[in-house]
């Protein structure tokens, strides 16, 4: 199964080193847990990218992967493992989910390798290859407030 994981240009330098394994996936206002975040479609609309100091709508990298490995899980597998029907939980899958796909989501809870990524730059409309950034520097570390926002 195609899937697509969408991010900055600048994270790419770290994701040609070490691949996908870090993502922020919400389960409350200011908790997360460690997932990357792939998608079924090949747009950057409609899956709530907007919001951080990145462009997480320049890069969408591509990988096969195969629907029965146990480390993918459908968004809504997970949401109903993670979430109740209290109203705080209902309120909050409103906030991440409204206006989006999350049909669309899927969760990987591994590493995904560098060489198993293609990368299409989405502002240029072309294809890269991802071992170019591998030789330059990674930005800063990002990390979570307290507040649940990106710093």
């Amino acid at each position: 199964m195609k899937l697509h994981h969408f991010t900055a240009r600048d994270l790419l330098p770290s994701i040609a080193r070490h691949g996908l394994w870090k993502g922020d996936v919400p389960i409350g206002p200011s908790r997360g847990r460690n997932a990357v975040s792939l998608t079924s479609l090949d747009s950057a609309e409609g899956h709530g990218l907007e919001g951080s100091g990145l462009n997480k709508k320049a890069i969408r990298l591509s990988v096969d992967v195969d629907p029965k490995d146990e480390r993918l899980q459908r968004w809504t597998k997970f949401r109903n493992l993670h979430f109740t029907n209290s109203k705080k939980d209902r309120e909050f899958l409103y906030c991440i989910e409204h206006g989006y796909r999350p049909e669309t989501w899927y969760l990987y809870r591994g590493v995904i390798e560098p060489a198993r990524l293609a990368l299409f730059d989405m502002e240029s409309q072309q294809w890269a290859r991802l071992a170019d950034y591998a030789d330059k520097p990674c930005p800063p570390q990002t990390r979570r407030s307290s507040s649940g926002g990106i710093l």
